[in-house]
């Protein structure tokens, strides 16, 4: 699945609820992404999902200079996987799914009718990911840090967010690969 094939299947909420409007993404863009978060776990909040995945750039590879939005890290991650294991471009099947499975990890808000998730030929059967249980673990994380006094300022709070939120995605991108590991046929 390519990145604007995910970004359109997966983040175009506001097209769904009227309810939205740009005034109001426009004032969630400028939200720290501590709050978001709390947006997301506390209040199940689709635009404020949608604001992080779409406008955040948090994260960083090391060779590249610029920052880059979640989805965008989980593609790099996805390509160096698949190299690494030996595929070629485009034939990573283990790193596809280590993909599909943390991009909902990461974007899937399920709706309160306990519907489940099946997405692909890459998740298991009977999987609902719940994209609130993982902001919740990186909303833990800055609590700790926040009352071990580390952040002075918002910047350095954003900036912590942005570090914080960047291990935690990448450590659920490995076990998502190891989760697939166990259940391929080879």
């Amino acid at each position: 699945m390519m990145l604007h094939e995910t970004m359109s299947t997966c983040f175009d909420l506001r097209k769904k609820d009227k309810k939205w409007s740009k005034s109001s993404f426009e004032e969630l863009m400028k939200e720290p992404t501590y709050n978001l978060g709390q947006r997301i776990v506390i209040n199940s909040d689709r635009l404020s999902l949608e604001v992080l995945l779409e406008t955040r750039k948090l994260f960083r590879l090391k060779y590249e200079k610029k920052p880059i939005l979640l989805p965008e890290f989980l593609l790099k991650l996805r390509d160096i996987s698949a190299r690494s294991d030996g595929y070629g471009r485009g034939n990573g099947t283990l790193s596809d799914c280590a993909y599909d499975l943390t991009m909902a990890k990461y974007s899937n808000l399920p709706d309160n009718s306990n519907h489940k998730t099946t997405s692909d030929k890459c998740f298991p059967k009977a999987t609902n990911v719940d994209c609130r249980n993982y902001y919740r673990h990186f909303l833990h994380v800055m609590d700790r840090l926040n009352d071990q006094g580390k952040f002075q300022t918002q910047a350095e709070q954003e900036v912590s967010a942005g570090k914080v939120l960047q291990r935690v995605v990448y450590r659920n991108f490995l076990r998502s690969k190891m989760e697939w590991r166990r259940h391929t046929p080879f």
